[in-house]
């Protein structure tokens, strides 16, 4: 289940790893901070100097 949480401007979250086949590899990248939230259930983050815009059901809340 799910735990609903509403994400905000400037929060932290881990992404989903898509390659996740191999047993080394990290199940998570990031935190990578949170540019725009979008109304759809997406949001924009930022990695380095690129901004990618993801599903909220990729994104876990990062705490420091």
């Amino acid at each position: 289940m799910r735990i609903p949480h509403d994400y905000q401007i400037g929060d932290k979250v881990l992404i989903t790893n898509n390659d996740i086949n191999r047993k080394l590899n990290c199940p998570t990248k990031g935190p990578f901070p949170i540019v725009y939230v979008y109304i759809n259930g997406t949001v924009r983050v930022k990695d380095g100097a690129v901004t990618e815009r993801i599903n909220i059901r990729h994104c876990t809340p990062y705490t420091d």
